[in-house]
């Protein structure tokens, strides 16, 4: 098959930061000294000089730059004529809210130093701001601040601008892949998440700088059938998910540490709920978030705080957890495939499009 381009990228975003985490084969849950060390940093989005510099990074969406890019030993000469970049986004409120949110921050959330353009083409530029009025008898339930939840943040879509220029440091300037930025050799694909878009944005504007004041369209999927986020209902996949959530390996991780569980759901306010009690993603997203962003760490109206200890220990047993569910338990391959089976064929097509 002739090859009609010289170069082809595309760009697929969202992949949760979840299922980034799952590469291990150690069925031990690991023991993370502190937020910030060889096994991972979880509170800031730059690596600290005196760790690798591809120490897992919670915080800033892993990627290369030109100072750490290789060449294949293989095909030190090869050209590269395609390539697929599958992104997920960078930094963000959190996603998942305690029921009484609003007392347990002591720091409100800011986004307000980025405007939120939702407009239709050809019309006034329309920003939202969210905005909760003191007098809401909801309040409770949210934050202080200007932000909603999981929405990319000021640092988020910093973070993001800098991937861009890391990208195009490896891409443009060192191998000579991409000359510009442009329609014809870059496809952007993203969920239909707000957060998608924005960092979509953040990575062309670093990429180009002109690019800020450029429209570029990115292409979604109805969110019923979206694939990068697989939403859709796939009864068999839940009952791998299922029957592999109920051996000791997964039940026995729980039991180990009731103790922690326990302390935190009383703490917080979720005691009972089985979304926080059945595993620990909704602690390690709203813990990750605030370390990630420098905000203290949630107290209660008692005093009581989660710790940076706990944190440490949230974050390696949600690793564990993501690991063991997209990984190492028995049939974990065939719930990957038949949750994001759905996507390998949109990447198949784009290679073919390329050509």
């Amino acid at each position: 098959m002739k090859l009609v381009q010289a170069r082809w990228l595309g760009f697929i975003l969202q992949i949760p930061a979840r299922t980034v985490l799952a590469l291990s084969t150690d069925p031990e849950i690991p023991v993370y000294n502190g937020v910030c060390s060889t096994t991972g940093v979880y509170n800031t989005s730059f690596t600290p000089a005196n760790l690798p510099w591809n120490t897992y990074n919670y915080c800033n969406a892993p990627h290369i730059n030109a100072a750490h890019y290789e060449a294949p030993d293989n095909a030190p000469d090869a050209t590269l004529v395609y390539l697929n970049a599958v992104i997920r986004h960078h930094k963000r409120t959190p996603d998942n809210l305690y029921p009484e949110e609003g007392e347990l921050n002591q720091e409100p959330w800011n986004c307000s130093n980025f405007l939120q353009f939702n407009n239709g083409g050809g019309t006034t530029h329309i920003f939202h701001e969210t905005y909760s009025p003191p007098w809401h008898p909801f309040l409770v339930q949210i934050w202080n601040g200007t932000c909603d939840e999981g929405q990319l943040t000021y640092e988020g879509l910093q973070d993001a601008i800098s991937h861009g220029k890391d990208f195009w440091s490896v891409y443009a300037q060192k191998l000579g892949f991409l000359e510009s930025v442009n329609e014809q050799d870059i496809f952007v694909r993203t969920s239909v998440a707000d957060r998608t878009y924005q960092v979509a944005g953040g990575l062309l504007t670093g990429m180009d700088p002109t690019m800020a004041t450029k429209t570029f369209p990115v292409l979604t999927q109805p969110s019923v059938i979206d694939s990068i986020v697989p939403d859709y209902s796939c009864p068999n996949a839940d009952n791998i998910r299922s029957a592999y959530q109920s051996v000791t390996a997964w039940t026995g991780h729980l039991e180990e540490n009731a103790d922690l569980q326990e302390r935190l759901t009383t703490m917080l306010g979720v005691s009972g709920n089985t979304a926080w009690t059945s595993w620990y993603d909704h602690f390690f997203d709203t813990f990750s978030s605030r370390t990630c962003h420098g905000h203290p760490l949630p107290c209660n109206a008692s005093g009581a705080c989660v710790t940076v200890e706990d944190a440490a220990r949230v974050f390696a047993i949600g690793d564990w957890e993501y690991n063991y569910i997209w990984n190492t338990a028995e049939n974990a391959t065939t719930y990957s495939q038949l949750t994001f089976g759905a996507l390998l064929p949109h990447v198949r097509h784009e290679d073919l499009a390329s050509r």
